[in-house]
């Protein structure tokens, strides 16, 4: 049984992309929160 791993290695690097750029996305969107909680509380 011939396993293909180009294949297998291209979905893993797309999962990893996918889930570290999620991960970006949800910190950046953190921080901003903070920071908006931040000006609205010295309002």
């Amino acid at each position: 049984m011939r396993f293909d791993f180009q294949g297998y290695y291209m979905m893993a690097a797309m999962h990893v992309g996918i889930c570290l750029l999620l991960g970006v996305l949800v910190w950046l969107f953190l921080k901003g929160a903070k920071k908006l909680r931040e000006k609205t509380a010295v309002r």
